[in-house]
């Protein structure tokens, strides 16, 4: 089941990004895209780029920009935060683009609280679970509640697991792997679980994960506006030569700097080992069929968009 206040089929969306964050007020940093790293000069002093994204300048700002840009792209925002008072403010403003979400370490919220807001329809995904950022594996017993939960009611779980990250002291690069993912999925063979990052840069751990378990889907978010732009191509070649194209799904990971809207959106339309039919899936059909919006009559898969 799948619950998104002003979703029909009369409303479809070229676009859905599956990781896109709500936040009470915009990050002060500056970016790099298409560098690889987060920061905009080394220690030294030396520029990484010379055109850094930038932050707007206030919460409102942040809110009307990232808006914005998802009514320009026609994108469906499964949106999450650390307060949910400002997603179902998004919300609110708009329903026809966000999908409220919630972003959790997997052990700082109330199960019994999180099963009522998931069964009256208020959050309709778990994501991110930032669980890497506590240093927690996935299989930690201490997560055990939340996985259970989300199998029992059917509802999708985004999950951090890849090798970059925040700037936040409890990250561990090691508990990245995807194939960390495992025990929970054996747990829990009817999960529907989707690695954020498409576990970049473990791209082996990541195929042989997607090999065995039907259930796990891929983001692409952040990799695909951050990473330089061959980087990027080439771990998703990996992935669809693999033959994994129908299990990647558009995201941008976008936390402060609405201009990443544009720049992942043309990673993905620039890929030229990617079929018209590829990029449509990876857009929007990959997601519609996970997120199951075509079995409430939301939605129908895309045949042809501007975004091919």
């Amino acid at each position: 089941m799948f619950l998104c206040a002003g979703v029909h089929a009369q409303n479809r969306h070229a676009i859905i990004d599956v990781h896109v964050h709500a936040l009470p007020a915009p990050r002060s940093e500056a970016i790099c895209p298409l560098s690889g790293l987060s920061q905009t000069k080394y220690p030294d002093g030396t520029e990484v780029c010379a055109k850094p994204f930038t932050s707007p300048v206030s919460a409102e700002d942040l809110r009307q920009q990232t808006l914005q840009a998802l009514s320009r792209h026609n994108i469906l925002a499964v949106t999450f935060g650390p307060d949910l008072s400002v997603v179902e403010a998004w919300r609110k403003e708009r329903p026809d683009r966000i999908v409220p979400a919630i972003q959790t370490t997997g052990v700082d919220v109330d199960i019994p609280s999180l099963r009522r807001l998931l069964e009256s329809g208020t959050l309709s995904v778990i994501g991110e679970v930032t669980s890497q950022y506590a240093g927690l594996t996935p299989g930690d017993p201490k997560l055990e509640p939340l996985f259970a939960l989300a199998e029992e009611l059917d509802r999708p779980v985004g999950i951090h697991i890849a090798g970059i990250g925040g700037p936040i002291p409890g990250y561990r690069v090691a508990l990245g792997d995807p194939l960390l993912l495992e025990p929970v999925l054996l747990r829990h063979p009817k999960l529907r679980v989707y690695v954020m990052h498409a576990g970049f840069p473990f791209l082996e751990s990541m195929v042989a994960l997607l090999r065995h378990y039907p259930g796990v889907y891929v983001d692409i978010s952040l990799i695909d506006w951050q990473l330089p732009r061959s980087v990027f191509h080439q771990y998703l070649k990996g992935l669809v030569d693999h033959g994994f194209g129908k299990r990647v799904m558009f995201g941008t990971d976008h936390v402060s700097w609405p201009q990443a809207f544009d720049v992942a959106i043309e990673g993905v339309r620039s890929a030229k080992f990617l079929s018209d039919e590829q990029k449509r899936d990876i857009f929007y059909n990959n997601a519609a069929r996970f997120l199951r919006l075509e079995e409430k009559g939301q939605t129908k898969p895309v045949s042809k968009s501007k975004y091919k």
